[in-house]
């Protein structure tokens, strides 16, 4: 046993929930407890610490804190307020057959995209209502298309298989999704003059 003023530090701060033996130099469990915790460097209040107690991954629960499950997602916002959001520009290089490197993601809001061909293409991820995905080309422009096997749409036409919306060189691209199926393009020139694109 380890003592230490009369008190066994071998003991869990937790089973100490009744005052020690009254002796001179003793301190409470509730003021060790509290001495620990600023030792350690922690200055949060109860309450504070409270906030983490009934805390689910990926559920936001009202005055709790909010932590991100294993997938890095989140579910059940309210409505969030900021000053401002910027998003991080993911690279994707069109291929021939829009595989690989040239699947966008779901989670991703800017991409810029590399192609060696008008033809290579990108393709979008799984529709979900209210995505909204924006992009820049450079040289050469590509083609978007849908997943394969979908029949989700790009302005109104089936884009999952053998056509696909020509994304011009050096522009600027939105791909907005919808309804449960379909996705909207709209697309501007480096000169910001609107582009109208059919899929074929």
């Amino acid at each position: 046993m380890a003592l230490y003023g009369g008190f066994d530090v071998t003991k869990h701060f937790d089973e100490l929930d009744s005052p020690l033996v009254a002796q001179d130099g003793v301190l409470t469990p509730a003021v060790r407890r509290a001495r620990c915790l600023v030792n350690m460097g922690v200055t949060s209040t109860a309450a504070e610490l409270n906030v983490l107690d009934s805390v689910v991954g990926g559920t936001v629960l009202a005055a709790s804190a909010v932590v991100v499950d294993a997938s890095k997602d989140l579910s059940e916002f309210g409505h969030v307020t900021g000053l401002g959001f910027q998003h991080v520009a993911t690279a994707r290089t069109a291929t021939s057959t829009g595989l690989t490197t040239g699947l966008i993601a779901s989670n991703t809001g800017f991409v810029t995209v590399t192609s060696s061909s008008s033809t290579n293409v990108c393709v979008l991820p799984t529709a979900i209502i209210g995505m909204y995905i924006q992009g820049w080309v450079g040289a050469n422009g590509f083609a978007l298309e849908t997943l394969a096997a979908t029949s989700d749409t790009i302005n109104d036409v089936d884009a999952s298989g053998t056509k696909q919306a020509l994304v011009p060189a050096t522009s600027m691209w939105q791909a907005r999704c919808v309804t449960a199926t379909g996705w909207i393009l709209t697309i501007q020139s480096e000169l910001a003059v609107d582009v109208v694109v059919v899929p074929a």
